[in-house]
């Protein structure tokens, strides 16, 4: 590239700042690279791999698969290539996280990080050193960008940015006018003898909640609290539950964030416990009843309304067993078929059983084909 086009690239750039300075980015028309939501501050900075919490950008492919080397995040209009990206390829409807963190780290091979940190009222743009220009955010908390605000595109990629309360690093941006993540308590055990082995300590077997995702999309649970009566524990560092997919928390007083253990047990003769978001709002709590040796409770069917004491504990896999008063009648897979059809309370002569009496009755119903 010759200095006379350099230099009318860097005069074209400096028109069109001024005429977009109200904006709160700039995008060209051919850029498949985006920043797609940004964090500055607040409840929703991330850990990075020392255990700093820390601003970060998020960018996104728009179309099909390219290259990021040549590209640049720069916080300062005077230095397009202040820190590049890394040779690696991001594929159409990809995310990559970034740290704004200072520590310059760009190796593909791990977490990246700028070598400048970010601040509310400061622009953050990716050039390419081909093309210049191709986006740039300002966040900063006003009233329509609240603290603890992340700011993104919605949907991802698209030209407008909105202040989202819930932050989705790396997974589709969440509209904040739908309903708040559904991630519910959907398993409890408070006395686990042999039912569930802890993965890395063979022969000791903690107490469990199970949770579980029934929205048709990824969740971190990072920020996330959950509360055995007073007692609180977080989930300090990203954890992502797919969609259809379940996460057992050991309540062992370990307090460990992988895999997730709390610093509270469970009460075998009863206990209350509660799941909140990363804003405090409350998504689901159970009032778990007295529980024997190796009985759960949980949801019936997963994610369900109703919860139900469980003889077969199901943990990170679809709930099917239940107690019914003091019977205990388990639910195995062929029983699943049977319902009751039909019910008779005041039989007056309808159907007579083998002493041809008129009793009430209920008829069972198999709707399965075998």
């Amino acid at each position: 590239m010759n200095k006379q086009i350099m230099m009318k690239k860097i005069v074209f750039f400096a028109l069109m700042a001024v005429v977009a300075a109200p904006l709160l980015f700039i995008q060209t028309a051919y850029a498949a690279i985006v920043i797609n939501e940004i964090v500055v501050g607040g409840a929703q900075r991330m850990p990075d791999e020392d255990g700093d919490n820390q601003d970060w950008v998020e960018l996104y492919n728009t179309r099909n698969a390219v290259n990021l080397s040549g590209m640049y995040l720069t916080d300062d209009e005077n230095n397009f290539y202040k820190w590049a990206l890394p040779n690696i390829t991001l594929g159409e409807g990809q995310f990559l996280i970034v740290f704004c963190s200072g520590k310059d780290r760009n190796d593909s091979s791990g977490n990246l990080h700028t070598n400048f940190g970010l601040g509310s009222g400061e622009p953050v743009m990716l050039f390419d050193e081909d093309d210049g220009k191709l986006d740039e955010v300002t966040y900063e908390q006003t009233l329509t960008i609240p603290e603890d605000n992340a700011l993104g595109r919605l949907p991802d990629g698209a030209s407008d940015f909105i202040a989202l309360p819930i932050a989705s690093p790396g997974l589709p941006n969440i509209d904040p006018d739908d309903s708040l993540p559904g991630i519910v308590i959907n398993e409890i055990m408070a006395s686990n003898k042999n039912t569930l082995e802890f993965p890395s300590e063979s022969g000791e077997y903690p107490d469990w909640i199970e949770l579980y995702n029934p929205d048709s999309f990824a969740v971190n649970i990072k920020g996330y609290r959950i509360y055995s009566d007073d007692k609180a524990w977080k989930f300090t560092e990203s954890q992502i539950i797919p969609s259809g997919g379940y996460l057992i928390v050991y309540a062992n007083k370990a307090d460990v964030q992988s895999p997730p253990q709390t610093d509270f047990k469970i009460s075998s003769s009863g206990d209350t416990i509660r799941l909140e978001d990363q804003l405090g709002n409350t998504l689901d709590t159970v009032v778990c009843p007295a529980l024997s040796s190796d009985t759960s409770y949980g949801r019936i069917p997963d994610g369900g309304a109703s919860l139900a004491v469980m003889t077969d504990a199901t943990p990170a896999a679809v709930n099917q067993s239940i107690v019914v008063g003091s019977e205990e009648t388990e639910l195995n897979n062929n029983a699943q078929y049977i319902v009751i059809n039909e019910v008779v309370t005041s039989n007056k002569g309808c159907a007579t059983d083998e002493d041809n009496e008129s009793g009430d009755w209920i008829e069972l119903y198999n709707i399965s084909s075998t």
